[in-house]
C-alpha cells in the first residue's frame, strides 16, 4: 500500500498501483505540479510551496476549480474559508481547535463552530 509511485493518475492504472495512487491522494497529497504529478515528500503549510509546486487546490487548470470542496487532514494549513474551499483541520490533536461548519441544504454556510483542545500529541 505504501510508496510514492505511481505519482500521476493514469486511467490505465490497475491493481495495487491504482489502489496505492488513490490512497496516497486521499491521505497524503499536499502539493502537485501543474500537470498533476503529486509530490508526496512535502508537508508544507500555508507558506509558499517550493518552485514548480502548488497546493493541490490551487493547481492551475484543476478540473474541479470553482467546485466547493471541504477537506481536512492538513493541520498546518489551519482554517481556510473561501467560497470554493473549506479547510477544517485546525490541529485539535496538537492543542489547536476542533472545527466544524454547519452547511445548509443548498451548500450555504450557516455557522462555524470551534472548541479548544488539550494536546493529545506533543510537537517536536
Amino acid at each position: 500500500m505504501y510508496g510514492n509511485q505511481p505519482d500521476r493518475w493514469d486511467p490505465s492504472l490497475t491493481g495495487d498501483g491504482r489502489l496505492r495512487f488513490a490512497i496516497n491522494v486521499l491521505t497524503r497529497l499536499r502539493l502537485c505540479t501543474a500537470d498533476g504529478t503529486v509530490d508526496l515528500k512535502s508537508k508544507d503549510g500555508l507558506g509558499e510551496p517550493p518552485p514548480g509546486l502548488y497546493r493541490w487546490f490551487d493547481a492551475p487548470g484543476r478540473r474541479t476549480a470553482g467546485v466547493p470542496i471541504a477537506f481536512g487532514h492538513w493541520s498546518t494549513l489551519g482554517l481556510i474559508d473561501r467560497p470554493d474551499l473549506l479547510s477544517l483541520d485546525t490541529g485539535c490533536v496538537w492543542g489547536g481547535q476542533l472545527t466544524a461548519m454547519r452547511v445548509g441544504p443548498h451548500g450555504e454556510r450557516e455557522g462555524l463552530f470551534q472548541v479548544p483542545c488539550e494536546p493529545a500529541q506533543l510537537i517536536g
